[in-house]
């Protein structure tokens, strides 16, 4: 499935630089991660990277943690460009969380990591 998946992110990212989308993005530099294995790109602001929800039907939430307010459903192949990440408190503790802005749509929104990949 990650191959799949990976393949996917390419040919989304492939298809961004033939429109003009997302250049800058796709030109930064690779730099260190906060979290172990994931890798992000400098921004101009802060460190970014694209991500991609991997299930139909993801939960997007206002905080990190499942006691934050739902905000809306998003389908497999939604892009994220990251912002940050936090562990939830409640009611499950320690669930590994990202925050950033949903491509077309809302800005400072959690996903659960696991419901996401990242380039």
């Amino acid at each position: 499935m990650n191959s799949t998946m990976t393949r996917l992110t390419r040919t989304a990212l492939s298809a961004l630089a033939v429109a003009g989308l997302g250049v800058g993005l796709l030109a930064a530099p690779a730099v260190a991660s906060p979290e172990a294995g994931t890798a992000v790109r400098a921004g101009t602001e802060q460190q970014r990277a694209n991500c991609f929800v991997r299930f139909n039907q993801t939960t997007v939430r206002w905080g990190p943690g499942d006691a934050h307010r739902f905000v809306t459903l998003v389908n497999a192949g939604q892009g994220l460009v990251y912002k940050g990440w936090s562990r939830a408190t409640a009611p499950v503790s320690n669930e590994l969380w990202y925050k950033g802005d949903l491509w077309g749509g809302w800005s400072n929104v959690w996903i659960k990591a696991d419901k996401l990949v990242c380039d």
